[in-house]
């Protein structure tokens, strides 16, 4: 059976990239041939020299959202912090809220003093839908509000503007969305792929 541990190693901070590079594509690829256990450094964009007919390439077309927000409960001032996970309808999203203990029917929250929400109900471990509202166009100020939620391992401060590092060169048109980039997924632009002749792989 696969427990955590066997994912486990170790990886120093000082080689955790805190930024994405200036040019897509340019990011450290890592290649290990298995016939001969060679290990050979390039870079992303090289990819499409290293795949053959056989080989199966997955392009993810999803967009990176503003999903976090920092606030306070109402009245106590407590703090609270939501992850939105999926909007249901207009103003109501299925939200991610912590502490969990404040994820309860009822319970308001303030976000910089120019958008509310409501627990309208309780999904369990730590989740519920949540209805906002605002003065103004509460979408918007939800956009405007919210931060991106990056992973853990990123020390430098969440922003507000969108992640166009993280935004799919090929999720024009697409309406699914992803909280952060999955791990392990490159942007890479389709113009920067140099094919080998006859290696063009199955594209998913």
């Amino acid at each position: 059976m696969l427990t955590k541990t066997d994912l486990m190693y170790d990886l120093p901070e000082e080689l955790i990239a805190q930024h994405p590079p200036e040019t897509r594509g340019t990011s450290r690829l890592m290649v290990l041939h298995r016939e001969s256990g060679t290990v050979e450094h390039t870079v992303f964009r090289e990819i499409a020299g290293l795949l053959s007919p056989k080989d199966a390439l997955v392009l993810n077309d999803t967009r990176v959202i503003n999903a976090r927000l920092k606030g306070e409960r109402i009245p106590s001032g407590g703090k609270v912090e939501l992850l939105l996970l999926e909007e249901m309808e207009a103003d109501l999203w299925k939200a991610m809220i912590r502490p969990g203990r404040r994820c309860l029917a009822g319970n308001q929250f303030s976000f910089d003093g120019l958008l509310e929400g409501t627990v309208v109900s309780e999904l369990g471990e730590g989740r519920g839908l949540i209805r906002f509202s605002s003065a103004g166009n509460t979408a918007e100020v939800l956009r405007k509000t919210a931060t991106l939620p990056i992973p853990p391992y990123i020390k430098r401060a969440a922003t507000t503007r969108p992640m166009t590092s993280a935004t799919r060169p090929f999720s024009q048109g697409r309406t699914e969305r992803w909280l952060r980039p999955p791990p392990g997924c490159i942007s890479l632009r389709r113009s920067s792929w140099k094919w080998n002749k006859g290696a063009f792989p199955s594209i998913i």
